[in-house]
């Protein structure tokens, strides 16, 4: 569905733009990342800069708001903007320059003001896609556990759920929190910079069609062909399993090696074998989903007080709660079975060799 206002793309007509995609996670990153990636040349005829060789800018960005990861944490290191620059020098004086990576849904006021001083002749566009706020929880604790968190879904959701934005030392209530996103940059770009793109299962190519729209490329210029490929989620038996290994394992350089090897044997292993029939689909427990529903709630009306200010792709009442659907009791398919699969998959990966 096309933006139904106003005025970021216009912008971008009358100063060259920088759009900045800060995601977050499990919102189609990946899918519209590895577009761009793989339309680098094309995009340049056509005025558009993705710098880089890679599919996003992880590591350029990390170094200059100064973070650094070590298993599913990201913590305080130091500033290097040499890579940032970089970046910006490629695009040069193409009229749109596109950033990319979810590490910027992490950044605090102070590192957005870094960002947007950066490039002080350009208009920054910041682009925030989003899905509903209960899927959000499910899909990102699925992701970290294949970073290597221990903590189990109903207790990492509920702390998520109802601790305070901005005021959490856990970064992901922040992150995954729609209105205080656009609060913490719209508040530095102006939200008539603000683009927010709704992910939705049923338009799975809307992602790549808003991303046209914002950089004036002809429609389906990004549209992957064969349509936007779908990654499966974990199972609840192999979160379990998953989760209950991560909490075997020492928190050393070693073994986070070891553990990223695993993980992309994990991701490998998922793309070729879908679920059973016996196995238990995720679900939050019942009192996080009331929480989260009340929480999207809040989020829509707060970014719709700001209509005809920001744009935004696709109909925010997608993310508020179907009551035809409700949500099923929470369950963790723990067994003996379980526990020592997990037992003997933290041995063999601790004798891993080192240079997995």
């Amino acid at each position: 569905m096309r933006g139904d206002t106003l005025t970021a793309a216009s912008a971008a007509d009358a100063k060259r733009s920088l759009v900045v995609h800060i995601g977050p996670r499990k919102t189609g990153t990946t899918s519209i990342q590895a577009a761009l990636a793989s339309r680098r040349d094309p995009l340049r005829e056509l005025g558009v800069v993705y710098p880089g060789t890679g599919k996003q800018h992880f590591q350029p960005v990390n170094r200059f708001i100064g973070r650094r990861q070590m298993w599913e944490t990201d913590v305080d290191g130091e500033v290097v903007e040499r890579p940032w620059r970089q970046l910006l020098r490629e695009i040069g004086d193409a009229p749109h320059g596109v950033i990319s990576t979810e590490v910027l849904s992490q950044a605090r006021r102070e590192h957005v003001q870094r960002i947007v001083d950066s490039a002080p002749d350009r208009t920054p566009i910041v682009v925030i896609t989003y899905r509903r706020f209960e899927d959000l929880l499910s899909s990102t604790w699925q992701q970290l556990v294949k970073e290597g968190l221990r903590d189990p879904l109903d207790e990492w959701s509920r702390a998520a759920v109802v601790a305070h934005p901005e005021l959490s030392q856990d970064p992901f209530p922040r992150i995954l929190d729609l209105a205080t996103l656009v609060d913490i940059w719209g508040g530095i770009v102006g939200p008539e910079n603000v683009v927010v793109i709704l992910i939705e299962r049923s338009q799975p190519l809307a992602i790549f069609n808003a991303f046209e729209d914002v950089l004036s490329l002809p429609q389906g210029f990004l549209t992957p062909d064969g349509g936007a490929a779908q990654k499966r989620s974990f199972t609840a038996q192999e979160a379990e399993l998953l989760r209950q290994t991560n909490a075997l394992l020492p928190r050393d350089r070693d073994s986070l090696k070891r553990h990223r090897a695993l993980r992309r044997s994990v991701a490998h292993w998922l793309d070729e074998h879908p679920p059973s029939d016996d196995d238990t689909r995720l679900s939050l427990p019942l009192d996080v989903v009331k929480l989260a529903r009340e929480r999207s709630e809040e989020m829509v009306h707060s970014v719709q007080e700001l209509s005809g200010r920001i744009r935004v792709f696709g109909d925010l009442k997608s993310l508020l709660a179907d009551a035809s659907s409700p949500p099923q009791d929470f369950h963790v398919p723990t067994t003996t079975t379980t526990a020592v699969a997990a037992q003997w998959l933290a041995m063999a990966i601790q004798h891993l060799p080192e240079d997995t």
